[in-house]
């Protein structure tokens, strides 16, 4: 059964920073758990660039709303 499952997997190497930068250990893990942190934020900053358009039309604003939470589930996933 793992053979049959093994030939689906899908197996990403995410670089790390170690081998470009001189971090120590807990640099790098703060950096690492800071992502998720970020990523929010980054979504968060695309949200407040677009209230100006949300104030168009209410169609406008749940479409606006629902593709940032779609980029944040993803973002989160991703992280």
């Amino acid at each position: 059964m793992f053979k049959a499952f093994q030939a689906l997997s899908l197996k990403i190497n995410v670089p790390t920073f170690g081998c470009s930068s001189h971090l120590s250990y807990y640099s790098e893990f703060a950096f690492t758990m800071a992502i998720p942190f970020l990523a929010s934020l980054l979504v968060l900053i695309g949200f407040v660039i677009g209230l100006p358009m949300m104030r168009q039309k209410p169609r406008v604003r749940q479409f606006w709303r629902a593709r940032m939470l779609q980029v944040w589930s993803i973002l989160m996933f991703l992280a």
